[in-house]
């Protein structure tokens, strides 16, 4: 059951907040021309929605999330990265261009390189885990718009999470 949403303002602009369900909570951002920025959050995924925007308006955007048109651009504007680590280590907050974003700085902080995960532990722990057949993701993601589905099919099973499926 969705719960009533709860008004916030955030850089000028009214948002609301709403707890979905104990996995999944959401956040809606509305911008000016009627154009908003969705944010929801289920378990550790997160997905951004920009809705009611043109190209032109964000065009140009480039950061962790990458490029408006899905390349991992640097922050020069111009390098194409294509090893995600790489382009991870590249936006790493630096205090020099960035200036300080955290009250209290936690972990590793520039010029220190982000701690990486283990890729053994990683896929050692995706076999071990993978227990969701491609029939069970496919109908956790029945819902989906065709679009999507084919992502949500992968994210599912990727996880390892049928939960997976409430982010799209």
């Amino acid at each position: 059951m969705t719960s009533m949403p709860f008004p916030f303002t955030l850089g000028g602009f009214e948002g609301r907040y709403r707890y979905i369900s104990d996995r999944v909570i959401q956040y809606k951002i509305f911008l000016n021309d009627h154009q908003n920025i969705t944010i929801r959050s289920v378990k550790d995924m997160l997905r951004i929605e920009m809705e009611g925007s043109d190209l032109d308006d964000y065009g140009e955007s480039l950061g962790l999330m990458g490029s408006f048109n899905g390349d991992l651009v640097g922050r020069d504007g111009t390098t194409i990265f294509t090893d995600t680590n790489e382009f991870g280590l590249h936006w790493q907050v630096n205090p020099s261009v960035d200036g300080q974003l955290f009250l209290q700085p936690e972990g590793r902080q520039f010029p220190e390189k982000c701690a990486m995960p283990s890729t053994t532990a990683t896929s050692t722990s995706r076999r071990l885990r993978g227990t969701i057949s491609k029939e069970a993701a496919e109908r956790a993601c029945a819902g989906v718009p065709g679009d999507q589905e084919a992502n949500c099919v992968f994210d599912v099973m990727a996880m390892d999470d049928v939960d997976a499926a409430l982010n799209y």
